[in-house]
């Protein structure tokens, strides 16, 4: 990752770099150089959306966790093969809960901006 992401507070840094750290180690786990090096160039795109971004502070917190779940998933799609299926299911398991865990931190955020 070359772009780095403008965060709303500290609380939707933390939360946000640990989901970056949970999909780029799945990326590299499952990848080999080059399609590691694509998918890190699609984050540089979405985080680059993200942080010009010029609409409501709620939709704009929720782009990166959003379109970094889709793009991930789709990455799932593309690498899924009868050998692996069963990790791949789990690794898409561990993205949903802590998409769905993020979720709620972000929610806060937004519902308590003072905070």
């Amino acid at each position: 990752m070359k772009v780095k992401p403008i965060y709303a507070n500290e609380i939707h840094k933390v939360v946000i770099e640990d989901y970056l750290t949970l999909l780029t180690t799945f990326a590299s786990e499952l990848t080999n150089d080059s399609q590691n090096e694509l998918y890190l160039e699609a984050i540089d795109t979405i985080v680059d959306y993200h942080n010009n971004y010029d609409g409501e502070v709620e939709s704009w917190i929720m782009i990166l966790p959003l379109h970094l779940s889709v793009m991930t998933s789709g990455l799932f799609i593309g690498l899924e093969t009868d050998d692996n299926r069963a990790a791949i299911r789990g690794y898409k398991l561990i993205l949903d809960n802590h998409l769905h865990a993020l979720a709620i931190k972000l929610s806060d955020i937004i519902n308590n901006p003072n905070e």
